[in-house]
């Protein structure tokens, strides 16, 4: 994969500010937190589009799709950042992106 330049996303300073006071760990769970949100959706969007398929089918397609980047530019990320931040215990998750 190659990286366009133009196409880089900028943390914004609210963003930055509260990634600066994370440890490394809280970090970590929350990049897991946010691919288990995102694979827990494509699972859901899968079995809605083709609900005669059975499991063995609709992994490999989840798989496909988790890797292909236009697939995931639909899920918004400062929604799953929140999401993230309110399972780690982030105290001020209600203040973030309002």
């Amino acid at each position: 994969m190659t990286i366009d330049p133009k196409r880089i996303e900028m943390m914004d300073e609210q963003t930055a500010a509260i990634m600066r006071t994370l440890t490394p760990g809280q970090i970590l769970n929350m990049a897991d937190t946010m691919w288990r949100v995102v694979r827990g959706r494509t699972l859901r969007i899968i079995k809605r589009e083709h609900p005669d398929w059975r499991r063995k089918q609709i992994i490999p397609e989840a798989n496909q799709r988790m890797w292909d980047e236009k697939w995931c530019e639909q899920f918004e990320h400062k929604e799953l950042f929140a999401i993230a931040l309110e399972r780690i215990g982030f105290k001020q998750e209600k203040e973030y992106g309002s």
